[in-house]
C-alpha cells in the first residue's frame, strides 16, 4: 500500500535531513558572489553583507508570491533603492536567475547522455536540448551585430519610447564585452547548483526514496525547478508537486512520496530562509526612501546613467 504523508515524514532519517540543510545555506552564500559579479560588471558595487541580506529577503517572499522566482521582485525593488543606476541593478537580479536556470538545465543536459538507454530519460532529451538550442540562438541574434544594426532592431527600439527599455538594453548589452565575468557566473552557477541537487537527493535518501538514482535527480530537478518558476501558483505550489509527481513517478517513486519530496524541500528552504524576514522586520527603516533622495536619483537619470 502507498503510505501517507505523514507517515513518511514520520520516518524521516533526521541523520540524513539535518547535516542536508547546511547544502541549502551554501547554495545561498555562492549564489550571492554570482550575484555581485554580475552588478560588477554594471558598475554597481554591492558589498557582501548587504547583497546577502537582499538574497536572503527576496528567497522569504518567494514563499508569498507568484512562482518560485516571484521575490526577485522585491529583491529587485530593494537594491535598485541603493543605487542610482536602477534599471542595470534590477537587471542583474533577473539575469542572475536566468543564468542560474540556464545552467541547471546544462547540467542536466550533460547527465542526458549517460542515461539515455532509459526510456523517461529519453522522452526529455528533446525538451532539454530544445531550450538550450533557443537559449544559444536568441543569444546568438541579439548580440549580433548585423541584428543591432537591421531595421528590424531599429524598428523595435524606436516603439519602445520608456528610457527604461533603452537602458535596460544597454545593460544587457554590456554583458557582450564581457565574456569573463559571464564565464564565472556560469561557473559559480555549477557550484551552487551541484550544492542544490545534493541537497535534493539528501532529502530523498532522508524520506527513504531508493527507487530514483542520482542521475535522474540530476536530469529531473532542473525541469521541475524550469516548470516551478513559472507564476501561475503562489511560490509554485501545485506546479512543483505535479512535476515532481510526473518526473519521479516514472522510475517507480510513489505520488505520496514524490509529494513529501516536493514539500520537504520547500519547506527546507524556507527555514532556510527564515533570516530573510527578519531583514524586513529589523531593517523596515531602511527600505524607507526619502522624497530628496528620490528626487537626487531622477536628476542623475536625467543627466545620463553613469
Amino acid at each position: 500500500y502507498d503510505q501517507g504523508f505523514l507517515s513518511i515524514i514520520k520516518r524521516m532519517r533526521l541523520g540524513i535531513y539535518l547535516p542536508t540543510l547546511l547544502l541549502i545555506v551554501a547554495v545561498i552564500l555562492i549564489d550571492v558572489v554570482r550575484w555581485q559579479v554580475l552588478l560588477r560588471v554594471q558598475g554597481v558595487d554591492l558589498a557582501y553583507g548587504p547583497a546577502l541580506a537582499l538574497t536572503y529577503g527576496g528567497i522569504f517572499c518567494n514563499s508569498f508570491m507568484l512562482g518560485s522566482t516571484g521575490g526577485d521582485v522585491i529583491k529587485a525593488v530593494l537594491v535598485a533603492r541603493r543605487t542610482t543606476r536602477k534599471a542595470r541593478a534590477v537587471l542583474t537580479v533577473f539575469l542572475d536567475r536566468v543564468i542560474g536556470l540556464v545552467a541547471l538545465i546544462i547540467v542536466a543536459g550533460a547527465v542526458i547522455p549517460f542515461e539515455i538507454d532509459r526510456v523517461e530519460v529519453r522522452r526529455l532529451a528533446w525538451g532539454v536540448y530544445g531550450f538550450l538550442a533557443a537559449f544559444l540562438a536568441g543569444c546568438l541574434v541579439y548580440f549580433h551585430p548585423a541584428f543591432r544594426a537591421s531595421r528590424l532592431f531599429r524598428w523595435l527600439m524606436a516603439r519602445l519610447h520608456l528610457k527604461v527599455f533603452h537602458e535596460l538594453d544597454a545593460a544587457f548589452y554590456a554583458y557582450r564585452g564581457q565574456p569573463r565575468a559571464l564565464l564565472i557566473a556560469f561557473g559559480i552557477s555549477f557550484v551552487a547548483h551541484m550544492c542544490g541537487i545534493f541537497a535534493i537527493v539528501g532529502f530523498g535518501k532522508a524520506l527513504g526514496i531508493t527507487e530514483a538514482s542520482i542521475a535522474h535527480y540530476f536530469v529531473f530537478f532542473p525541469i521541475i525547478a524550469v516548470i516551478s518558476s513559472i507564476p501561475i501558483s503562489i511560490s509554485g505550489w501545485g506546479v512543483g508537486e505535479a512535476a515532481f509527481i510526473a518526473l519521479f513517478g516514472a522510475v517507480g517513486v510513489t505520488e505520496p512520496a514524490a509529494v513529501s519530496l516536493s514539500i520537504l524541500s520547500r519547506l527546507s528552504t524556507l527555514l532556510v530562509g527564515l533570516p530573510g524576514g527578519l531583514v524586513f522586520l529589523l531593517g523596515i527603516e531602511d527600505l524607507k526612501v526619502k522624497e530628496s533622495e528620490v528626487a537626487e536619483v531622477e536628476r542623475a537619470e536625467e543627466g545620463g546613467d553613469g
